[in-house]
């Protein structure tokens, strides 16, 4: 019938969702990048920082489209998809179950059947594999073992970008 409700109700589950995916892929970045020297003032500083982030997030006024309008479904339903591929990446690269990876995978799979915009995700990967080569103390001896340790990383989220490629032709 004419009813939206629940339309209105899964798309405001589906932004609740990214708000909270967002929150602890802000985390991780908060933990590695923070800069203070003692261990509960960078554990306080990454709460804040992720709780902050996320906060803006959720709460941004002027694109409440997103979540009111049918015809925004799209938009949350993919930048749902692609942050949780990307923390379930942040967790698999932190020495995490296979699983993760997996979980990833299917991720992305789901945001590039949603809309084509999930096609950035392994750019984004990439540069945070550059930020993980910089955390881990990334020298210029360390820059070609690291690309080439990056590069595997982002060899299956690349093939099914091409696979993608091949089916939308």
């Amino acid at each position: 019938g004419l009813n939206a409700l629940g339309f209105h109700i899964t798309n405001l589950l589906f932004h609740l969702t990214s708000t909270i995916a967002l929150f602890f892929v802000s985390l991780r970045l908060g933990k590695a990048f923070g800069g203070e020297s003692t261990q509960s003032n960078l554990r306080g500083s990454a709460l804040a920082f992720a709780f902050f982030s996320s906060l803006i997030f959720g709460l941004y006024p002027l694109h409440p489209e997103a979540v009111s309008w049918i015809t925004g479904r799209v938009d949350t339903i993919v930048t749902t998809f692609i942050i949780v591929s990307l923390w379930c990446y942040m967790q698999w690269r932190d020495g995490k179950s296979i699983f993760w990876c997996v979980g990833s995978i299917v991720s992305l799979i789901l945001g590039l059947l949603s809309k084509e915009m999930a096609i950035t995700l392994p750019a984004t990967m990439a540069a945070y594999e550059v930020l993980l080569w910089w955390e881990r103390g990334g020298t210029r001896k360390t820059l070609i073992p690291g690309a080439l340790n990056a590069i595997k990383a982002i060899v299956p989220f690349a093939v099914v970008i091409a696979l993608y490629f091949v089916v939308r032709l």
